[in-house]
């Protein structure tokens, strides 16, 4: 991690130790309390008392557990970040992911709301146009008209994090190392935010997308009935492949590698193509099964045949552009939010430091410009 900017002397450091930090950074170690007060040489109902600020931290305590989970010591001293309370987060698949996943996840969002701030502070982005078809009649209906608001009309939709991105959408890698993990989103201060797991297939990482938006438009009062996952799935598959343009292009199946091919046109992965075509009346539930079982036994289901490239954020990318050509560099965007530097680039989809021209000049905040 890069250096902040001052370094509070010796004598100060327990006394401007922040506790809430210490928590967020086990979290994303994903150690048990238990792991850390070990490591520490303490005991869990201290580590507890460190941890919620019952308890003043030694100066050789802290240094220690900066160490050990691989931050340094300022991180652990600078002000508190703001949380994300664990039910306001949709995770696509709570049920497979073990506690230590889920916080590790939603402590990133902490990071990501310190950097969103530092970027509201200096560049003027898309706003969220507020949008609430809770109402309306049914996902697929509601996708059809978000579609017609954004002016995509029935064309496929070539970057789905660039369109998410210039309607006012935050959207953020997670490069969690978790199979379970595979996305979730949240509201904060009205604006929506989107998480994605970078370890997952391209073409999963675009379903994941469309689905988070359905959570967006459709769940904005609440995801307490079961069907809210269903409905973000049907949402999320009407989004991406819309009935009119499947039929067209698809108007019968002939063979799995034709669909391989034509998969590509919506960036979507061939099983959901297939689960698609059979809810469009396109395949019998026979044929379907068949598809299905040919697919687990091609090994389809693991390794995505013409598979694409994994989506990569634009604003991002344009922001880091743009700091380059000020000769600033992650870890002096790192420094200024006080977050890690490797927490930043995980964040931004390791977009790194650009090379080239950058066509964001000005005077005042910059406007950057996401143009789908």
């Amino acid at each position: 991690m890069a250096a902040m900017k001052t370094s509070p002397s010796k004598s100060r450091v327990s006394e401007m130790f922040t506790p809430q930090r210490l928590l967020l950074a086990r979290r994303r170690k994903k150690m048990t309390a238990k792991a850390l007060a070990e490591a520490l040489g303490i005991s869990t109902a201290q580590l507890s008392k460190l941890e919620t600020g019952k308890a003043t931290m030694d100066e050789a305590i802290l240094r220690e557990a900066a160490s050990i989970l691989d931050v340094a010591v300022e991180f652990l001293c600078a002000p508190e970040l703001e949380q994300i309370p664990a039910e306001a987060a949709t995770f696509r698949s709570l049920a497979r992911m073990t506690a230590a996943s889920r916080d590790s996840a939603t402590a990133a969002a902490s990071y990501a709301f310190a950097l969103s701030d530092w970027v509201d502070a200096r560049y003027n982005l898309p706003v969220w146009e507020p949008l609430d078809f809770a109402e309306f009649d049914g996902p697929a209906a509601a996708a059809r008209e978000l579609r017609a608001r954004w002016g995509v009309g029935e064309k496929p939709i070539k970057d789905i994090i660039m369109l998410l991105e210039s309607k006012g959408v935050r959207v953020f890698s997670l490069a969690e190392q978790d199979l379970a993990v595979d996305a979730y989103s949240c509201w904060r201060n009205s604006r929506p935010y989107v998480f994605l797991n970078t370890i997952k297939s391209g073409e999963h990482t675009v379903f994941d997308a469309a689905h988070e938006l359905g959570h967006l438009v459709l769940h904005r009062h609440g995801t307490a009935h079961k069907g809210v996952e269903h409905e973000a799935n049907m949402f999320a598959s009407e989004f991406l492949m819309p009935a009119r343009d499947v039929r067209a292009e698809i108007p019968r199946v002939v063979t799995m590698e034709e669909l391989i091919k034509k998969k590509r046109r919506w960036n979507v992965s061939l099983a959901a193509l297939v689960y698609r075509l059979r809810h469009l009346g396109k395949l019998t539930e026979a044929r379907y099964r068949g598809m299905y079982i040919d697919m687990g036994q091609k090994g389809y289901r693991k390794s995505e045949p013409n598979a694409i490239a994994p989506p990569k954020s634009t604003l991002w990318r344009k922001v880091l552009m743009d700091q380059w050509q000020q000769k600033r560099t992650l870890s002096h965007i790192a420094s200024e939010v006080r977050i890690p530097e490797r927490e930043l680039s995980a964040l931004v989809f390791r977009a790194g430091e650009p090379n080239g021209a950058c066509d964001l000049r000005g005077s005042g905040r910059p406007s950057l410009r996401v143009v789908f």
